[in-house]
C-alpha cells in the first residue's frame, strides 16, 4: 500500500487531511490511511476530527485526488505531466513491467532524479506521440547524462531521419516506432525502451542493423556506462 510505504520510508507528511469519526465515534474518513497505519506498524501523526454528521460522509473526498503532476506543477515545473510519464517509464524499464504502484513522493523522487535528461528530453520532443513517447524518450533520457553528445546527436536524426542510409539503427528504429502498433501497457512500454536502448548501443558501436530488437544487453550496458559516470550507486 502507497501510504505505508510512504511512513515505513519516513516520507509520511501530516496536512490538513486525516482521519475522521462521525458522531457514533464510528470512523467515517481515513480507512486507507489507518489501514497502512496497522501495515506499517510505526507511529504517525496525522489531523483527527470528531463530531462528523452521519450525512457528511456522503461528500467526504468525492473529488479528485492531487496527482505528482499537480504538486510538480505547484512547485513551477513546467511539463510536468510529460516528465513525470517519462520518469514513470524509466521506472518501468529498470524495475519491469510488473511494478508496484507508487506514492506521489516515489514518482517526485524518481521525476527528480532523472530530472536533467528528463528537460532535456521533453525540450526536444515536446510531444507524446511517436518518437516523443515516453518508452522511447525513457531511454533517451537514461543514457542522456552519461553520454549527453551522441544522445543529442542521435536526437537530431530520431526527430527529421535526415542523413540516415539502410542499416542505420537509428533508423530502424524510427521506422518502426513510426510504422508499428507498439501496444500501451507496462509490458509493451518496456520492450520499446529495450529496443531503443539496443539501437542506442548499436549506433554507439557502429553496427548496421536492419531489425528493431530489444536487448537487457544493451539496458546492462548503459547501467554500467552511468555508474561509470558516477551518476548511480
Amino acid at each position: 500500500m502507497a501510504y505505508a510505504r510512504d511512513m515505513v520510508s519516513g516520507n509520511w507528511r501530516m496536512t490538513h487531511q486525516g482521519i475522521a469519526f462521525n458522531e457514533q465515534g464510528q470512523l467515517s474518513d481515513g480507512q486507507h490511511r489507518m489501514m497502512a497505519v496497522v501495515i506499517a506498524n510505526v507511529p504517525v501523526k496525522m489531523m483527527a476530527s470528531t463530531g462528523l454528521d452521519n450525512e457528511a460522509s456522503k461528500v467526504v473526498d468525492t473529488g479528485r485526488g492531487r496527482r505528482p503532476s499537480d504538486f510538480l506543477g505547484i512547485g513551477g515545473q513546467r511539463n510536468a505531466g510529460r516528465l513525470i510519464a517519462r520518469a514513470n517509464a524509466i521506472d518501468t524499464l529498470l524495475r519491469g513491467s510488473n511494478t508496484t504502484v507508487k506514492t506521489s513522493t516515489e514518482v517526485i523522487d524518481s521525476t527528480e532524479f532523472y530530472k536533467k535528461g528528463l528537460q532535456w528530453s521533453v525540450s526536444k520532443f515536446p510531444s507524446g506521440k511517436g518518437v516523443g513517447s515516453a518508452a522511447v524518450q525513457a531511454a533517451l533520457a537514461f543514457v542522456y547524462e552519461a553520454k549527453p553528445d551522441f544522445v543529442e546527436a542521435v536526437a537530431q536524426k530520431l526527430a527529421t531521419g535526415a542523413g540516415l542510409e539502410a542499416g542505420d539503427p537509428i533508423l530502424t528504429l524510427r521506422n518502426h516506432v513510426l510504422n508499428t502498433n507498439q501496444g500501451n501497457n507496462n509490458k509493451d512500454r518496456r520492450v520499446l525502451s529495450l529496443k531503443t536502448l539496443h539501437a542506442l548501443r548499436a549506433s554507439l558501436n557502429g553496427d548496421r542493423r536492419t531489425r528493431c530488437e530489444s536487448s537487457e544487453d544493451a539496458l546492462a550496458f548503459f547501467i554500467r556506462e552511468r555508474k561509470n559516470a558516477g551518476l548511480d550507486a
